[in-house]
């Protein structure tokens, strides 16, 4: 062999070996209760007339604008720590496809080419849940929503996106659990139905594949510590905890630290939450879990003394406040190998 080929043969290999098992990328997953991001018309079998220019709200074409400015605002900021800014993002509480193609086409947002799956969900308020992605780093596959039955009704769907996570095969569920406070029994049995429902579905996945990647993220309208979380999702808080067919959540810590996403009565809650699968959590995972934080920019924090430091919310009872939202986001990293 010519020697000047061996010594690059032998380059190469060191180089190999030296970047073996090192990470490649970084990865974010956010999710955002965007807090009524409802169109300004009226649409037939959605109870949201409140949300019009002579409803309640008096929610003219003028508030529609600042309020999907001011969503997407909180949406582009995210790219601080990872310019390209989440591959995934899900969303609550978002009227349509067309409120949804006008968020991602705003300005500040539309150079991050972000492309949605939403379906029209049986929602009384008629909110959505949509999740955007981004084409380069995420493909879906397929998509549907998962019905949530309930003695009393139907509740709101689970949409179920499978898709490719930098060439992964990954499972996505977003929720939006039944709102009320702790004590109250209807809301209570209907988180349960969807809790039991969303589980459902993973062992479903699991059953199908034993080591599958799955992405359980929403507004759980519960605590990290509430017992529905372990109880029926079989959600753990410790990584060492977290069985192959448990999910792990890490926002008990973040909880218990006194943070949260929302406000309550002087009382902070953490009903948004992302959970993943234990396969995140293997050392030699392709995608394996780093951290999650709350999103919070001083922009989205309220300023007034009464509230200061709560999310600053679109509304102020039904006077359009200009603001962004009654939640925080919320966001998970994962390193890609």
């Amino acid at each position: 062999m010519i020697p000047g080929k061996t010594s690059l043969l032998l380059l190469c290999m060191i180089l190999s070996y030296a970047t073996y098992g090192q990470k490649t990328d970084d990865i974010a997953i956010a999710f955002y209760n965007c807090e009524n991001l409802f169109g300004t018309q009226h649409k037939s079998g959605k109870s949201n007339p409140d949300f019009t220019p002579e409803g309640r709200f008096h929610y003219d074409d003028k508030t529609y604008k600042e309020k999907l400015h001011n969503i997407a605002r909180v949406l582009y900021s995210m790219d601080e720590d990872i310019p390209s800014g989440p591959a995934i993002i899900g969303l609550a509480e978002v009227e349509n496809e067309e409120v949804l193609n006008d968020l991602i086409s705003e300005e500040g947002l539309k150079d991050h080419n972000y492309r949605f799956i939403s379906f029209d969900a049986p929602d009384k308020n008629g909110l959505d849940l949509a999740l955007l992605y981004k084409p380069g780093i995420f493909s879906p596959l397929s998509s549907y929503t998962i019905p949530v039955s309930y003695k009393q009704g139907s509740l709101r769907d689970i949409l179920y996106v499978k898709g490719l996570l930098r060439g992964d095969t990954v499972h996505i569920l977003v929720n939006y659990w039944s709102s009320g406070r702790t004590g109250d029994q209807t809301s209570g049995i209907e988180r349960f139905a969807s809790a039991k429902t969303c589980r459902g579905k993973v062992d479903s996945i699991f059953k199908a594949s034993p080591n599958a990647k799955i992405i359980v993220m929403g507004d759980l309208n519960t605590n990290p510590s509430d017992s529905l979380l372990p109880g029926v999702l079989a959600a753990r808080s410790e990584k060492y905890a977290t069985s192959a067919t448990d999910l792990y959540n890490p926002w008990l810590n973040i909880y218990k630290s006194g943070r949260g996403s929302l406000e309550y009565l002087d009382h902070w809650d953490l009903y948004d939450q992302i959970l993943l699968s234990a396969s995140f959590l293997k050392t030699k995972a392709s995608l394996h879990y780093e951290k999650a934080i709350i999103f919070k920019k001083d922009f989205m924090v309220d300023h007034n003394k009464r509230f200061l430091g709560y999310p600053h919310s679109s509304f102020a009872g039904t006077m359009w406040i200009n603001g962004y939202s009654d939640h925080f986001p919320i966001m998970l990293y994962l390193t890609a190998y």
